[in-house]
């Protein structure tokens, strides 16, 4: 198993980035941004405790495959994230599988810290498993870099979006901050 820490500034405050976040109208314009074939993001529920919010995603990402390995995977492939939100503590728990590999399972938590200019600084931290007899290692190393760059192009399309919105009011269905 894998595990590593992101740190990605972000142009907006705490608050900002939780109820963006949290938005699943928000996730589904990001992912669909970053060149995700489909999204599909569920609404908060309530979760276990009273101060817990769960979500369900189904997404496709954009594949870079060779044309055989391509027709192999083909719509099959799909990342299924679940996740949950503690409002008190205001972190983000998931766990996400890819629908072709059940031996293959990332997850993490992510939480953001206010820095002294009035935004914040988005913390990930990740872990990456692959229990695949002979090439496991190899697998967890690939994800490793693909999960680093999508967080950083993440942290670059929200640092766009919300340049772009100043003024943007908090979107329709997001969770106000505690």
């Amino acid at each position: 198993m894998l595990e590593f820490t992101l740190n990605h500034p972000l142009m907006c405050s705490a608050d900002r980035f939780w109820a963006l976040f949290l938005d699943p109208g928000f996730t589904r314009e990001m992912l669909t941004g970053l060149g995700f074939a489909r999204v599909d993001v569920g609404e908060l529920r309530p979760g276990a405790s009273s101060t817990d919010k769960r979500r369900s995603m189904r997404s496709i990402p954009k594949l870079d495959l060779p044309a055989v390995v391509a027709r192999l995977v083909g719509e099959a492939f799909a990342y299924v994230e679940e996740g949950s939100f503690d409002e008190r503590s205001r972190r983000w728990t998931y766990q996400s599988r890819i629908s072709v590999m059940e031996q293959f399972r990332v997850g993490g938590r992510i939480w953001v810290e206010p820095t002294k200019t009035g935004r914040c600084r988005r913390i990930s931290e990740v872990w990456i498993e692959a229990k695949i007899f002979g090439i496991g290692g190899l697998v967890e190393r690939a994800a490793e870099s693909n999960v680093r760059d999508g967080f950083r192009r993440s942290a670059l399309w929200i640092n766009r979006w919300v340049v772009g919105h100043p003024e943007a009011p908090q979107p329709s269905g997001s969770v106000a901050a505690p």
